[in-house]
């Protein structure tokens, strides 16, 4: 058996030999890990998404089933091999750590498999008729199909729970053996590619649960381990203390070698996690963020000693790089001579030539091509001499960009308003930097680009960055820049919602005919859990929505707040019709970044033209290539007027434009717009910036359409999804053009109409048009008032 790892020779000097099978110590300690909650959540969604697909395209999972099962018999040992594998494996390791005295180990597989077993009989309840065909068919490899498979859901939560502890290659054999099984049980024919999906994600769950319960060991390191690996880099260490965990998941140590004081960090696996976290989160949250986190911890402090090397030959003071390397069990480890301490800790009265000298060196950064990208308080030194300077270059990057400039100017400016006061703050940023270039850098002084430390100290010292923006806009003479106000919710436009949906009732009512009855026994009859994930199914359109936005301007823009920014567009459609809701809302987002109004402006048209553009092609594709026919030329009378209003808001159109291209004065106005908006239209040349515009439309239109499938198998009704992307998406088209805020009516109308033409019952329809409008129109708005406040707290609207 391999060899296992023995804390009590971490303090000699020869490490053991072979490959090690447990990476972590008997006695290290555990955590609860971020990266462990983002894994129970995706798997958590991707449960959700399988499930369905499971439903919605049975005919097609069963057919790749079928190919699959044409294959030569003569290889089914073979399978059958491939299939036992990873519970073989699992079994090896289970029985190793009983062996090697870890029962808490022993314990988590135990535990994992039990709670893997009980997901995967709620999820059969759920998708399959027989909740606990999973159990009686464990091992069964000869088919039918079960759903989820028992062989892989038990292998897959065995080795992610045990995963944490053993040496990479190890983790590595398993989840290759995990592979190889999930391609076994489909040629056997024991299961669908949704039902090993799901197995997997189950696993993943399972394994994320036990982890957060118990917690999993990050690996340590411990004083002894640390000199052991600095005396393979050539340092003698001695006297080494663990000082402090630093918020991004390094651990640090202080200590001593012949020339003085040093300071060691040592990236782990805690490490390495709170980087790919706080990486994932500056990507989806803060414009024009890049990539930071490393594919390995040894890539983090080569990294980190290419920037501080870069940085000293460019002449800025910057602690000085003793060596850096790998610190043994894939850990690796920076060691440098600090000449401060931190700016978080206390800090006394910082001198104008500090400041002065702090400009100059961020100077000298950013004239040797670098970034720093995260100037925050424990990552700048405040020196024994007064001065101040940077200490830590981890976050830094290279190739920086006029954008990477700004941004870091901006939170420099941010740090030293903390350390000294806004007025010498400001006055030494200009003494260092032209009117101009404080012009282009105001747009970048926001509460929510500021590094995490800095902006808890303006939150302390109850500073807000834009009032600071806007009293240095007047200093320089700088005209403001106008933002559009949005119509908020008032008491008239709830009254004329309550109108709407009174009118909504009877225009419904007289479409289908319906009997109330029968209306109240298809509610009564409805699968409710169906409706709740099609509540979460409706939401998650939002995401391409935002990526949709993105693309509609050069200037790179958060997701996060731009996902937000899609359930606070819910909330305005209260008030407002959806396009111009869409158009205004944006127009005021973009402009809070310091884009133009004109530039806004054609960069939220092209947003809300791009979806009508991706509407349209959809419904031709779909309308000459469905069988359901929904007999549009016979609709006009049936639905009351609705076409003649469209004709004559289409008219009105057309008057404004001959208007706007006969009035002299009108004519030359628009023009200047349109020579202004130019700049945007720049992004339709870009096919990055295109394909985010059709992309994230046509995904969104699709997830809807998912959502609005799960509503129909609510209501024990099955259709196939091309038409009831048809139907969907006529209705949004239709519903958007009209002058009716969310359609309300319109669109209920509209739904159940084509569910009544797709030959379902008129009670069932309507029943099914109104839960899809509550999950995904109604409801969505109690979060988007959240949503709303929170853009309007962080100054984004």
């Amino acid at each position: 058996m391999a060899e296992t790892y023995d804390p009590a020779m971490a303090g000699q000097r020869r490490p053991p030999t072979g490959p090690l099978l447990f990476a972590s110590g008997l006695h290290d300690p555990r955590a609860r890990r971020p990266t462990d909650v983002a894994m129970a959540a995706f798997s958590v969604v991707a449960l959700i998404v399988t499930s369905v697909v499971a439903g919605i395209g049975a005919d097609l999972d069963a057919g790749w089933t079928d190919l699959l099962a044409q294959f030569p018999p003569f290889l089914d040992p073979l399978w059958e091999l491939l299939a036992w594998a990873p519970i073989a494996w699992a079994l090896v390791v289970l029985v190793a750590a009983i062996v090697r005295r870890r029962p808490t180990l022993a314990r988590d597989i135990a535990a994992g498999v039990v709670v893997a077993v009980f997901l995967a009989v709620l999820l059969g309840r759920w998708v399959t008729d027989d909740p606990w065909d999973v159990v009686a068919r464990l091992a069964d490899l000869d088919g039918p199909p079960v759903y989820p498979p028992g062989a892989i859901t038990v292998a897959a939560a065995a080795i992610a729970v045990a995963s944490p502890h053993l040496s990479r290659p190890f983790r590595d054999f398993g989840r290759w053996l995990l592979l190889g099984q999930v391609v076994a049980v489909l040629f056997l024919g024991a299961a669908r590619a949704t039902g090993a999906s799901a197995a997997i994600f189950l696993g993943l769950l399972a394994a994320a649960v036990v982890h957060l319960v118990v917690g999993s060991p990050g690996g340590r390191p411990t004083a002894s381990r640390i000199e052991l690996a600095l005396d393979e880099l050539g340092v003698d260490a001695s006297d080494l203390t663990q000082a402090t965990m630093q918020s991004g998941g390094v651990v640090r140590f202080v200590g001593s070698d012949a020339a003085g004081p040093i300071d060691v960090k040592v990236y782990g696996r805690d490490a390495w996690d709170a980087q790919l976290m706080a990486n994932l989160w500056r990507l989806a949250w803060y414009r024009g963020a890049r990539r930071t986190a490393r594919l390995s911890r040894i890539e983090l402090v080569e990294h980190e000693g290419f920037m501080t090397l870069l940085a000293e030959r460019a002449g800025v003071r910057i602690p000085v790089l003793v060596t850096a390397g790998s610190a043994g069990k894939g850990d690796a480890l920076v060691v440098v001579r600090q000449d401060g301490h931190p700016a978080s800790a206390q800090v006394d009265d910082v001198t104008d030539d500090a400041l002065d000298g702090w400009w100059r060196d961020l100077d000298r950064l950013h004239d040797a091509g670098i970034a720093h990208g995260r100037i925050d308080l424990d990552r700048i030194l405040v020196r024994d001499d007064g001065s101040v300077g940077f200490g830590d270059l981890s976050s830094a990057s290279v190739a920086e960009t006029r954008s990477d400039r700004h941004q870091d100017e901006a939170q420099a400016l941010a740090l030293t308003i903390v350390l000294a006061g806004e007025e010498r703050a400001v006055a030494a940023l200009r003494r260092r930097l032209a009117d101009a270039d404080v012009l282009a850098m105001l747009p970048y002084l926001q509460t929510a680009a500021a590094a995490p430390g800095v902006r808890d100290a303006l939150d302390d010292a109850e500073i807000d960055l834009d009032d600071v923006r806007n009293r240095l806009r007047v200093a320089l003479g700088a005209d403001e820049q106008q933002l559009i106000r949005l119509r908020r919710v008032t008491a008239g436009s709830l009254l004329n919602l309550l109108l709407l949906v009174v009118a909504a009732y009877a225009l419904i009512g007289a479409f289908s005919g319906m009997d109330l009855d029968s209306f109240a026994d298809e509610l009564k009859d409805a699968r409710w859990w169906w409706l709740a994930f099609a509540l979460v199914l409706a939401q998650l359109p939002r995401i391409p929505a935002a990526i949709s936005t993105m693309g509609s301007l050069e200037r790179p823009l958060p997701l996060g707040p731009l996902t937000a920014l899609q359930f606070a567009i819910c909330y305005v459609n209260l008030a407002i019709p959806s396009t111009a809701a869409r158009v205004a809302i944006n127009v005021r987002f973009f402009q809070r970044f310091g884009v133009p109004p004109a530039m806004a402006m054609t960069a939220g048209v092209i947003d809300s033209v791009s979806g009508f553009v991706v509407q349209i092609v959809i419904f031709v594709v779909l309308f000459f290539a469905s069988d359901l026919d929904l007999d549009l030329s016979a609709s006009v009378s049936d639905t009351s007027g609705i076409f003649t209003i469209a004709l004559v808001i289409v008219g009105v159109l057309v008057v404004a434009v001959v208007v706007a291209l006969a009035v002299p004065a009108v004519r030359r106005r628009i023009m200047a717009v349109l020579h202004q908006s130019r700049a945007s239209l720049q992004v339709l040349r870009s096919p990055h910036r295109v394909l985010q515009l059709v992309g994230g439309n046509l995904l969104a239109q699709v997830l809807f359409a998912v959502a609005f499938a799960a509503c129909v198998e609510a209501f024990n009704e099955e259709l196939p999804l091309s038409q009831l992307l048809l139907i969907n998406t006529v209705v949004s088209l239709f519903a958007g053009l009209l002058p009716i805020p969310g359609g309300i009516g319109v669109s209920e109308a509209g739904l159940t109409y084509g569910l009544t033409t797709a030959g379902l019952p008129s009670e069932t329809a309507f029943a099914i048009a109104l839960a899809y409008r509550f999950v995904s129109f109604y409801l969505p708005p109690i979060w988007g008032w959240f949503c709303y406040r929170w853009l309007v707290k962080r100054r984004y609207l």
